[in-house]
């Protein structure tokens, strides 16, 4: 059985939507039907805003199930789940297969206002219905839905290679780096070289602060003085080598992806060796620098957002459980305090207020069926009926019984 066959069959028989995406995100003609594109996506892919996040989206997802050689599940900016596989093709170029959305969950208010928050524009009765026809599955069908996908392409296509092989900058560029070292200490006089070290470090600092525009301007600065005031290819090129390893340590050291980080440099190191002239190189070297400074930039919010709403996720499956800080930091493997300033910061609210406007909304959901405060209050994790009530009139303005009778 063809891919194709293999990717209408599993649209099919699970009810998912599924598409091929090559390795920049975009999507691939293929003579399958994957199923009908939810209404959702397509308002989302509408604008330049959203079609530029889905295809941010498809490649984290792709990149990650790359790397981890397994499906890999994800959630989009906008809170819905995919999953995606690799698959390296005869010409060692790759495609990533992407299934997806899902829910796992009802729509509920909280969702509606994550997705808003994600300047998606459109009213909330617009939102209700686009996200109608995407299924709900729970987390255990979920995994298998994952799996069995990875089964069917990995079995058609023989498993995935990574394109690059072993990175050249993780064992071969150590001995490149470790000349260049010696080359700065032997022409430590030079003003030239001490420039250049000083916007080195700049630039560590600008991809560390998230400063994107003058990242790019630091990298300018830094070709421009390597390419004009230096005539010997050969040392430009060392020096080029260098200020990708700069960006690499840097890049890492604020989250990007490792894979992503060793496979530009590779390229880097790769397409410069092999320039003739100061024309060709300076071509070639800002084209591929320019768009690693990018993938510093686009991998670290969606790697952010993928993490949050992971944790929103565990919070709606343990909230009735004594959960704090720590507990749900844990589970997506950062440190508690790293954790709540980026679950503010992407959020747009502390993760304590998060806890209990959801279980509030859940005590809501048992106020309206008949159940008494006692029972709502051990339910959604409060355990006590006195600060529950007082809770809850702190964010609705009225006690559980009167906001019942309104």
């Amino acid at each position: 059985m063809n891919m194709e066959a293999i990717l209408e069959s599993y649209a099919q028989a699970s009810g998912v939507y599924v598409k091929l995406v090559d390795s920049a995100g975009g999507s691939v003609p293929c003579p399958f039907d994957g199923g009908p594109e939810p209404q959702f996506c397509r308002l989302i892919r509408a604008s330049a805003a959203g079609a530029r996040n889905c295809r941010r989206s498809n490649v984290y997802g792709g990149s990650q199930a790359r790397q981890l050689k397994e499906a890999y599940m994800y959630f989009c900016p906008y809170a819905l789940i995919n999953w995606a596989v690799a698959v390296e093709n005869e010409d060692k170029s790759v495609h990533y297969v992407i299934a997806g959305p899902v829910l796992l969950h009802s729509v509920d208010e909280l969702l509606l206002e994550e997705i808003s928050r994600q300047d998606v524009n459109l009213s909330r009765e617009q939102l209700v219905a686009s996200l109608a026809d995407i299924p709900t599955v729970s987390p255990k069908r979920l995994r298998h839905l994952a799996l069995l996908l990875q089964y069917l392409v990995h079995g058609r296509a023989g498993g995935v290679e990574t394109a690059a092989g072993t990175p050249l900058g993780s064992r071969d560029y150590a001995g490149v780096a470790e000349v260049i070292h010696r080359l700065k200490e032997e022409m430590d006089a030079d003003p030239h070289w001490r420039v250049l070290y000083e916007q080195e470090r700049q630039l560590v600092h600008q991809i560390q602060s998230n400063d994107q525009a003058g990242a790019r301007q630091t990298l300018n600065e830094i070709l421009g003085s390597l390419f004009f005031q230096d005539p010997a290819l050969e040392t430009i090129k060392a020096r080029t080598i260098e200020v990708m390893g700069v960006l690499a340590r840097a890049a890492i050291d604020a989250g990007a992806d490792l894979e992503v980080v060793f496979g530009l440099q590779y390229r880097c190191v790769e397409e410069a060796s092999k320039a003739s002239d100061i024309h060709q190189l300076s071509q070639v070297v800002i084209g591929v620098l320019d768009r690693f400074v990018e993938s510093i930039f686009v991998w670290r919010p969606m790697k952010h957002k993928d993490l949050i709403f992971r944790a929103m996720g565990y919070i709606r499956d343990h909230y009735h459980e004594p959960l704090g800080l720590d507990a749900v930091s844990e589970q997506v493997g950062l440190s508690a305090a790293y954790f709540s300033r980026l679950f503010k910061e992407q959020a747009g609210i502390g993760f304590s207020d998060y806890l209990t406007r959801f279980r509030i909304e859940k005590a809501k959901e048992l106020l309206q069926q008949g159940w008494s405060l006692a029972e709502i209050s051990q339910t959604v994790g409060f355990n006590d009926q006195s600060y529950f009530s007082r809770v809850f009139k702190r964010h609705e303005g009225v006690s559980p019984k009167k906001w019942l009778l309104r």
